[in-house]
This record gives structure tokens, C-alpha cells and sequence, in this order.
């Protein structure tokens, strides 16, 4: 019991007069403090037992909450560092808003809209396969290959559709308009034709249509026939009928 435990140092300058406490310091109420807490590295701040605590060094400063940790505020919260590291998960109740870049090493599951910039781009490894667009069109740019997989099927709903280049289809192309070749059409399978339809030249005057039953080739003025050999034509059919004249050269 012959130990100082308590030590008061004045100054003429008050805020340098000091208190020293060479033991435990309980307070049962508040404790004001007014100036800094000055804390030796390695000290904790405890609250109930020494599982939750800040603690600190020259360079670094832990924050234990064991279990839970709630920061609140009512404005905004700042966190200013070159690098924020946080092991887990990070729920975010409201929008967050990130002006550089956002690293992903693993799944990036987004729930609702992704809202990209004019002209900004989705990119893959480099910048030359990319999805970018504008408030009017949206261009889809694979460099070499674009692959398009669908279990069931397509739909492209657009009043005009342009291919630039050739186009390969390896099943049926079932067309409910009209197609237009401005060069030639070249069919290496059968043409089906629906029952009167005809294919025409010109107009509608100059025409092969058919039926189930029957053929009808209409040339209007004149039907020229051409062979550089022979010319065969076999006519199965109980009555053959020629109205008008019919020259045979040879």
C-alpha cells in the first residue's frame, strides 16, 4: 500500500496539466473527455469483453466486432483509400456507384438492368468482340465468328433485314413475303410451286403455272424452244390439240 496510484500534475496552461493513473480507472458514469484519446500501441477499446475492440498502431487501426458491425449515418459515409479489401459477401441495400473500374475474378450475377453509356462497350478478352449502342441501334461485333443458339427458335421482328456477304442455312427457310434476287438464284433441289402460282417473266402475261393434274406454260407472244443437238418431246396423251399453224422446218 505504499505505491503512488495517482499522480496530478498542474501547469499554467491547464490543457497541459496531467492525471496519472497508475491502475485500473473504473467510471460508473460518463466519461467527458474533451481532447484526444491517446492510446499505446497494441491498447485496446473493449466493449463487454475483450472480443469486440479497436485497437491500433502507428500505421494501422482494427476494428473487432466479433460478430456484427453497423455504421450508421445520415448523410453519406466516406471510406478514402488507394485499395478496400472485404473478405465475404457485401450486400448493398441501395445503388452503388463506382467511378473506376470494377474487377471481377468469378460470376457477376446482376438481377436487374445493366444501363451502359452511348457507345460504351460489353467487351470479350480484347476490344474487338464487343456489344455497344447508342439510344437508336445496338451493333453486335464478334471480329471473326458470331454463333447464335436457340433450342426452339429465332425471331428477328425488324421491316428489313440486311446480310452483307453469304448466307448459309443448313434446314428449311420458310419465307411468308416476297423475295427479291437482284442476280442469280441458284437451286440445287426441286422448286415446289403451290397450286396455280406461276413463275413469270416480266409480267404476269408471260408465265409456267400448274396444277395436281396439269401444266400451263403461257408466253404470251411467242415460245421459243432451243436444242443444240436434238429436241425430244414425248407426249403420252390420247388427243394432242394445236390451234393455229405449226411449220416444221426439217
Amino acid at each position: 500500500y505504499n505505491r503512488t496510484i495517482l499522480t496530478l500534475t498542474g501547469n499554467n496552461a491547464v490543457t497541459l496539466s496531467t492525471v496519472a493513473v497508475a491502475g485500473n480507472l473504473n467510471v460508473a458514469s460518463k466519461l467527458n473527455i474533451e481532447g484526444d484519446i491517446d492510446m499505446a500501441t497494441g491498447k485496446k477499446l473493449t466493449w463487454v469483453d475483450s472480443n469486440q475492440y479497436i485497437s491500433g498502431t502507428d500505421s494501422t487501426v482494427t476494428i473487432e466486432s466479433d460478430d456484427f458491425l453497423q455504421m450508421n449515418s445520415d448523410f453519406s459515409t466516406t471510406i478514402t483509400s488507394p485499395l478496400t479489401t472485404i473478405t465475404g459477401n457485401l450486400d448493398v441495400g441501395a445503388g452503388v456507384d463506382v467511378t473506376g473500374s470494377i474487377t471481377c475474378s468469378v460470376d457477376l450475377n446482376i438481377e436487374g438492368d445493366i444501363d451502359m453509356a452511348t457507345g460504351k462497350k460489353i467487351t470479350w478478352v480484347d476490344n474487338y468482340q464487343y456489344i455497344s449502342g447508342t439510344a437508336t441501334g445496338i451493333t453486335i461485333e464478334s471480329d471473326d465468328t458470331l454463333q447464335v443458339n436457340a433450342d426452339t427458335s429465332v425471331t428477328f421482328t425488324t421491316p428489313q433485314t440486311t446480310i452483307s456477304g453469304n448466307l448459309d442455312i443448313g434446314s428449311g427457310l420458310d419465307v411468308t413475303g416476297s423475295i427479291t434476287c437482284s442476280v442469280d438464284l441458284n437451286i440445287e433441289g426441286d422448286i415446289d410451286m403451290a397450286t396455280g402460282k406461276k413463275l413469270t417473266w416480266v409480267d404476269d402475261t408471260q408465265y409456267i403455272s400448274g396444277t395436281a393434274t396439269g401444266i400451263t406454260i403461257e408466253s404470251d407472244d411467242t415460245l421459243q424452244v432451243n436444242a443444240d443437238t436434238s429436241f425430244t418431246a414425248t407426249f403420252t396423251t390420247p388427243q394432242t390439240t394445236i390451234s393455229g399453224n405449226l411449220d416444221i422446218g426439217s
